[in-house]
């Protein structure tokens, strides 16, 4: 079945929030909460949130999709980082943020999360972004190969937020294009 890679429109929405809540698990380091995931999956990717996404201006939300099936998704944010201390470690002065990257577990291996790293790298480049950056969970092994495979070297560390847990160490990643 061909995969389409495609920016998001309203009607998406519902599927992209289910995926989102499917995928977003996937990532988590042993030992997070169930409840602390739950409570990260309504304040981030319930349906509201989708839907302001897809509607904000300074968000590129894109989904591969089969059909009525998405595969994968990615999020990209073209305002300045919320903290300082992230603008401080980044190495170009008009970076994009990579918010969002999810594929489903069995595309894994098939190419797709390259094809769509691809259609980020072009979109911010044609939008004069300098740079793409990204946090990512330290233990995620398989997403950091991923990164590193893709160009984005560690420039720093962060926190983040799950629920009622705070990861502290969180890798910042970032690629200059």
């Amino acid at each position: 079945m061909t995969v389409e890679i495609r920016h998001a429109d309203h009607r998406d929405i519902g599927t992209l929030s289910r995926f989102a809540a499917k995928t977003f698990p996937l990532a988590c380091p042993p030992g997070i909460a169930r409840r602390d995931i739950e409570s990260f999956v309504q304040s981030t990717l319930s349906i509201e949130c989708f839907e302001r996404y897809v509607a904000d201006p300074t968000r590129t939300v894109l989904v591969a999709s089969s059909g009525e099936s998405i595969r994968a998704y990615a999020i990209l944010v073209s305002s300045p980082p919320e903290s300082g201390r992230i603008t401080d470690a980044l190495q170009t002065v008009t970076p994009w943020e990579l918010n969002k990257f999810f594929v489903a577990r069995n595309e894994r291996g098939s190419g797709l999360a390259g094809n769509l790293m691809a259609e980020v790298v072009r979109i911010a480049g044609r939008a004069g972004a300098q740079g793409i950056w990204l946090g990512v969970n330290r233990d995620n092994q398989r997403a950091n190969r991923f990164y590193e495979k893709n160009g984005f070297g560690v420039v720093g560390s962060k926190e983040f937020t799950i629920g009622s847990r705070t990861l502290v160490g969180e890798i910042v990643r970032e690629r200059r294009l």
